[in-house]
Order: C-alpha cells, then sequence, then structure tokens
C-alpha cells in the first residue's frame, strides 16, 4: 500500500492510536473556543468534541438565544441530535428579553427535545418565558433556577410537581414581587431549597433529605415563623442560613427562631444581605441567651455586621461558647475563628 504524505503523517499521528475516552479527557480542559476549532480539523475531533461543546450552554441575548434554537432544530434529525448532549442550559440577561410570539413557539417546541438536561436555569426580567414551563417537562432535570415574578406563580407550583426528581432548588424574586401563596408542591427528593421565605411552606417535605436551606426575607414577607415551624420535623437538614433584605426585620429575630424550631443544626448563618448591619457588642453578648439552645451547632456565621469595633469579638466569642458548647467556628466581622487546643484563634 502507497501512502501520501498527508496520509503518512495521519498514519504516524499518536492521535490515530489514543483511546477516545483519553482524547476526550484531555479535551475536558480546553475553552470553547478550541474546542471550534478541534471540529474543523477531522471527523473524529469534530465526534468527540460535539458534545463537550454543547454540555453547558448559556444564552445572555436573544441573538444567542435564536442561533442556539437555529442550530438545535437544524441538528434534530441526526441519529444524535445535538439536544441530547446539553446537560446544562442557562438562560440570562439582567436587560428585558423582547421575546416574539415567533421565538417562544420556537422554545417551546424544541426545548422539550432536551431529555437529558440536568440543569435549567431562567433569570430574565421578561414575564413571557415564565409560558415555557406551563407544559414542559425535562424527564432528566435535578437542577432547576427560576426568576419569579407574578406571572411565574400560576405556573410554577405545576411545572415542580412534574419533576419530582429535582434535588436543587433555586427561586429569585423579582424585587417588585409581593408575597403570594402559591399551590402546593411536592419535591420528595429535594436536597437543598435557596429562595423566599413565603414560597417554603408551599413545599411538603414529607419524604425529603434536606440538608442545605437558604431564606431571604424581603418588604413583603416579615414573618419569621411559619416557613422555620415548616422546617423543624426535618431531622436531615444540617445547614440553615437566613437573612433579611429589610429594616423592619432585624436579623436577631431570625437567630430566634432558628434557635427555637430549629435546635438541631450544626451550621447556621444569618444576618442582613444587602447592607451591613450595626450590633453593639451588648447586643451580640445577648444572643448567647439563645445559643444555648443548639444542641449540636459547630459553625456560626454572620453576614453584613459591619467592621464596627472589633476589639471585643474573643471576649464575645468566648461568651457564645460557655452558652453553646458545641461551637468550633465563628465569623463574626468578616473575621475567621477556630477553636482548637481549648482556645479560639484567628484562622
Amino acid at each position: 500500500m502507497v501512502l501520501t504524505r498527508s496520509a503518512a503523517k495521519a498514519y504516524k499521528s499518536i492521535i490515530r492510536w489514543l483511546p477516545n475516552e483519553i482524547l476526550a479527557a484531555s479535551m475536558v480542559y480546553l475553552s470553547k473556543a478550541d474546542l471550534v476549532s478541534l471540529c474543523r480539523t477531522s471527523r473524529l475531533m469534530r465526534n468527540i468534541a460535539t458534545p463537550l461543546l454543547y454540555r453547558s450552554i448559556t444564552l445572555s441575548t436573544v441573538l444567542q438565544l435564536k442561533a442556539f434554537l437555529r442550530t438545535i432544530e437544524k441538528r434534530s434529525s441526526l441519529e444524535r441530535p445535538l439536544s441530547s448532549q446539553v446537560r446544562e442550559l442557562r438562560i440570562a440577561s439582567k436587560e428585558d428579553f423582547e421575546i416574539s410570539v415567533y421565538l417562544l413557539e420556537s422554545m417551546r417546541s424544541v426545548l422539550p427535545e432536551f431529555r437529558r438536561l440536568e440543569l435549567l436555569s431562567i433569570l430574565c426580567l421578561t414575564p413571557l418565558l415564565a409560558d415555557i414551563l406551563r407544559d414542559l417537562y425535562l424527564p432528566s432535570l435535578v437542577s432547576f433556577t427560576h426568576l419569579m415574578n407574578p406571572r411565574t406563580s400560576s405556573v410554577l407550583p405545576s411545572f415542580l410537581n412534574r419533576h419530582p426528581q429535582i434535588k436543587h432548588l433555586l427561586l429569585v424574586p423579582e424585587g417588585s414581587l409581593v408575597a403570594v401563596p402559591l399551590d402546593p408542591i411536592l419535591l420528595p427528593n429535594l436536597t437543598d431549597y435557596n429562595g423566599p421565605a413565603f414560597a417554603l411552606p408551599a413545599v411538603d417535605f414529607a419524604s425529603a433529605r434536606l440538608e442545605w436551606i437558604f431564606l431571604v426575607w424581603g418588604d413583603h414577607d416579615l414573618h419569621i415563623e411559619p416557613p422555620l415551624r415548616h422546617l423543624r420535623s426535618l431531622p436531615s437538614l444540617d445547614q440553615f442560613a437566613g437573612l433579611t433584605t429589610t429594616d423592619h426585620l432585624p436579623p436577631a429575630a431570625i437567630l430566634a427562631g432558628a434557635a427555637t424550631h430549629l435546635p438541631h443544626i450544626r451550621t447556621l448563618i444569618f444576618g442582613r444581605l444587602d447592607i451591613a448591619w450595626h450590633r453593639t457588642w451588648t447586643e451580640l453578648f445577648d444572643m448567647a441567651a439563645h445559643l444555648k439552645k443548639f444542641s449540636a451547632l459547630s459553625c456560626l456565621i454572620l453576614i453584613g455586621a459591619d467592621d464596627g469595633d472589633s476589639t471585643r469579638d474573643h471576649d464575645i466569642i468566648e461568651h457564645w461558647c460557655k452558652a453553646c458548647k458545641t461551637l468550633s467556628s465563628v465569623s463574626l466581622h468578616g473575621r475567621l475563628w477556630d477553636l482548637g487546643d481549648g482556645r479560639w484563634k484567628r484562622a
């Protein structure tokens, strides 16, 4: 057999003899631009690089969304359609998406093809995007993030109930969103929830193995007790974060509520989300009355506490430790303290 010069080079190339699995493992570290370049070199490279190129998609403009949908539609008739390669899809924009009726219909027809999609994130100000959730079903979805608005509230519960396999749920309330009751939501496989406190009571935790909860209270949601009472029957809950964005609900109220309803947690994060909050050292000392109610708390983190007077931080933390003997790590005034050899030291 006589080989041309180019064929002889290809024959001797190490790429010819490497298993596809090793080539794919090497491509994981490449940028999307490099993967696109590889796809243009040979059929082998294209077949290996394409799943990596489309595994995680982020769209931030209408033009990107149109181009992506057009590409998916063109490759839908292949033996391995591109839609089967997508595992993560994020649609995010700080500006209002100008979604046309045609584009909305295109999304409704294309998105159900993502049978292997594991993560869907929709963080856009356009209320119309909520309509794509109305009948959408994604059998492999385990992580869902969504910007809540008044239009979402009516379709979100039914969407979530169609996906009981969801484990990670992140809901971001629109700034003007008023706390409204949601229809019941059943997510038996949920392990972590991050979102507005008012939405939590709608979720049925009967058989869930929740380990992490992050709640946010705003101007339209000043009720501490309902969501915390809803969580008290969860022995699996290990970490709890509660933050406020309003002057009408002091962070100390979150600490008091957690001490009453969640005394078994090991990690507690609380404070002010948007701006610094000032506490006198006397008020910090008085928090010991709530800390003594925790039975297994090991990590305590105060978010948003201003730098203020930190000269007495060591004394305050030692006082807290006497009240809660399981404490071993504390973050106060932006400084981390650890307990070692019976002494508290700056980390």
